[in-house]
């Protein structure tokens, strides 16, 4: 799964990464499928992150998560997220 990460970040951000570690792990039902999303913690190691993909890309502080419409199961990962700083 970590060859994954970083072949998309390669591809989408052209950054390089290592120190990854799996950060939660999330199961979600939607009303035809189901899903497991892993999301990862890591450190960029070279390049700086573009977006090289249509998607709109913007840095934004981690208390400002809540201000941004997420999915149901990706509200899950901001949550935790959110609980790891004071």
């Amino acid at each position: 799964m970590t060859d994954a990460l970083h072949r998309e970040l390669k591809e989408e951000l052209g950054i390089n990464v290592n120190e990854v570690t799996e950060f939660i792990s999330i199961k979600h039902a939607y009303s035809h499928f189901k899903v497991t999303i892993h999301a990862f913690t890591c450190t960029n190691t070279s390049g700086i992150p573009q977006n090289l993909t249509s998607t709109e890309l913007k840095w934004i502080s981690i208390n400002e998560l809540p201000n941004f419409p997420f999915p149901k199961a990706n509200r899950k990962i901001s949550d935790k997220l959110l609980s790891t700083i004071d």
